[in-house]
């Protein structure tokens, strides 16, 4: 097995590793109390999951992986499973498009408070839940169960540089505030 910490090796470039090195095997990331598999053939990404979002669609939950900037990776030996659904991706279209999102995540950071920033419900809450799309209600229920910016970004259903943008919006109108 193959080890070391994302802050020497990120991701992307890991990835790109067992890729051309047409690695088989089952990466495994972990950061703070979370972690996530990325299963590989022949150096083919084919599923990926991370464990407080098992819902999530693999292609999303790569994303979601790539962002992580801090914490440890082990590559274990291949492991047989059957997979719900697999990535009909190739690998560096994975890596491409999720480094766009990546890209346009960090932009909307920048419109954001510090990722680690807590997050509560107004109270009293003046704007009307009624008000809300069903997206917005998704994530307005993950600040009330998760608080930290990062984690309700993570355990979204909808990509990572949409929920950054709903908690924006509902930042802005009165939703949600600064702990």
């Amino acid at each position: 097995s193959m080890s070391g910490t994302i802050n020497e090796v990120p991701l992307p470039d890991l990835i790109q590793l067992f890729s051309t090195s047409k690695k088989t095997g089952t990466l495994v990331i972990s950061r703070a109390n979370v972690s996530s598999r990325i299963y590989l053939d022949k150096g083919r990404l084919v599923y990926a999951e991370i464990d407080d979002a098992p819902e999530l669609d693999p292609l999303k939950a790569v994303f979601r992986v790539l962002s992580w900037e801090e914490g440890t990776f082990e590559l274990y030996g291949p492991e047989r499973r059957d997979f719900p659904q697999t990535i009909d991706m190739p690998t560096e279209h994975v890596l491409m498009e999720g480094l766009r999102n990546l890209d346009e995540l960090r932009h909307m950071q920048s419109k954001l408070p510090p990722l680690e920033t807590e997050l509560v419900l107004v109270a009293p809450l003046m704007p009307r839940l009624s008000a809300l799309t069903p997206e917005e209600l998704d994530i307005f229920q993950l600040v009330y169960n998760y608080g930290v910016i990062r984690d309700v970004i993570d355990r979204a259903e909808i990509e990572g540089v949409d929920a950054a943008k709903v908690v924006a919006d509902l930042l802005k109108r009165g939703y949600i505030i600064e702990a």
